[in-house]
């Protein structure tokens, strides 16, 4: 969960998930309300398809909403976002590769699953 340098939360002492339940939040269709539910919140003020977007959103200082940690770094570095609540208010999606057995491998496969996964396969 994320606010932007323009939002009143960025300098607030201190955050909390109550006070978090009462903002414009922004959030992403696919997540099927996911990230809604772990709020505790029924509806979003902002849907958008893509992380890009919600992320455009987020920056305007109007809405706070969930980023991937490896996207948002960037702006957190930057100090432009400021996380809310990491340890309460987060979750980890689960990543899969397939890969399809005895199929050729080419050097640039080979390169993209070793440096993926730091094994080689």
């Amino acid at each position: 969960m994320y606010c932007s340098h323009n939002h009143p939360l960025f300098k607030a002492d201190e955050v909390t998930a109550t006070a978090i339940r009462g903002l414009r939040i922004v959030a992403r269709t696919y997540m099927h309300a996911g990230d809604l539910k772990l709020l505790g919140v029924s509806l979003a003020s902002a849907l958008i398809d893509n992380v890009e977007a919600q992320t455009l959103l987020i920056l305007t200082g109007e809405y706070i909403g969930f980023l991937p940690s490896h996207y948002a770094q960037q702006w957190v570095g930057k100090g432009q976002l400021r996380a809310l609540l990491p340890e309460q208010l987060f979750y980890s999606s689960d990543m899969e590769l397939i890969v399809k057995s005895g199929a050729f491998r080419s050097p640039v496969l080979t390169a993209f699953l070793e440096e993926l996964t730091g094994l080689i396969l």
